[in-house]
This record gives C-alpha cells, structure tokens and sequence, in this order.
C-alpha cells in the first residue's frame, strides 16, 4: 500500500493531539460513560510500547512535563528526548495509518 506523506503526516497530527488530549478525554469517556475507538486504540498502543518509552510519552505529552525537566530527571539529553518522543508518535501513527486506512 503506498500512502501520501500528507496522510502519514495527518494520523502523526492526530496521536499528538489524541495524547495531548489524554486526560481529558479519558475523563470525558468515563464521565459520560462511552467509547471512544481511537481513544482505545491509543491507550491499547500505549500498552504495548516497552516501559521507558510509555514513561517518556506519559510525561511529555500527557503530563506535560517539559523536555528540559524531563531531560533533567532521566539523565537523557534533551536532543535524545525529542528524538524518541518524534519516534514513539511517528511509530503510533504509523498503527493508525494501518488500522484507520
């Protein structure tokens, strides 16, 4: 299946958001008592990355933790940090792209 990098870039837009999201939507889902697929989703691909990297995400997108701090408090650079967070959402994205399409 050959896909445009316009759509590859879309679902990468999309996981950002989803996880920048995350608390709230979680709230909102359990609130309001209903599901939310790619919520789901997201929260099954989170489930299946290594500790470290659900760690990293978990902070930086859904806590909000800078990446400076972060940087700080894993003893990772902050360069290795924004690569593996750019790598962690383009590998999600890249399940979206395969489950959505």
């Amino acid at each position: 299946m050959v896909v445009s990098g316009d759509l590859k870039m879309d679902y990468y837009n999309e996981v950002e958001e989803l996880l920048s999201n995350y608390k709230n939507k979680q709230k909102e889902i359990r609130v309001f008592s209903k599901e939310d697929s790619k919520q789901d989703f997201l929260k099954h691909c989170l489930d299946c990355l290594d500790d470290y990297e659900k760690e990293l995400l978990d902070s930086i997108m859904i806590e909000k933790i800078s990446i400076r701090q972060y940087s700080r408090q894993s003893g990772f650079s902050r360069a290795f940090v924004t690569k593996e967070k750019n790598r962690l959402i383009d590998l999600i994205a890249k399940f979206f792209q395969v489950n959505y399409s």
